[in-house]
């Protein structure tokens, strides 16, 4: 049989225990935005919600990963398609890509890049490709620009669950 003593450990411990568990629940339900009303995790459903019709693009290769995009939205004086990533029904990333002078956009929208987070944490350029990326808010940013064999280029900013930097540890 259990003491009182025994028993007020016991309830001591089961309180500490969903104290816990209720901080530890609460951090991950914490929602990370990724773009306008968009967030990490989000349900098909509820995307499907709050986005004009969107259309199925199917699936990428070797994974479990389903695109849907639309088409015609205007982001400044910018035309663009939104692609969202679902991974089993959950948002992973919403990809917005120039319809209309992908030249023009992908320097507006860096340029808005800068002032809303800052010199990106990196900057890799080469002939026939620019990307850069930061890592804020809990999300991963990356705007690139990459000249296509015909000569045309295309241009996109992504928004996808941010990285952890494995030194920060140490």
């Amino acid at each position: 049989m259990f003491s009182s003593k025994n028993l007020k450990i016991c309830r001591t411990g089961v309180l500490l225990f969903f104290v816990f568990f209720n901080m530890i629940s609460s951090a991950y339900a914490e929602k990370i935005d990724l773009w306008k009303n968009y967030f990490l995790g989000m349900k098909f459903e509820d995307a499907k919600k709050i986005s004009p019709p969107l259309v199925y693009d199917g699936r990428l290769p070797g994974t479990q990963i389903d695109m849907y995009r639309y088409n015609n939205i205007n982001i400044g004086d910018c035309s663009a398609s939104v692609k969202l990533y679902f991974n089993k029904n959950f948002l992973t990333e919403v990809s917005l890509e120039a319809v209309n002078n992908p030249q023009g956009c992908i320097q507006k929208w860096t340029e808005a890049l800068y002032q809303k987070y800052g010199k990106p944490d990196f900057n890799e350029r080469y002939p026939i490709r620019v990307r850069l990326t930061w890592n804020r808010e809990g999300k991963g940013i990356a705007a690139e620009a990459i000249v296509l064999p015909n000569g045309q280029m295309t241009s996109s900013v992504n928004y996808t669950a941010g990285y952890k930097d494995p030194k920060a540890d140490l």
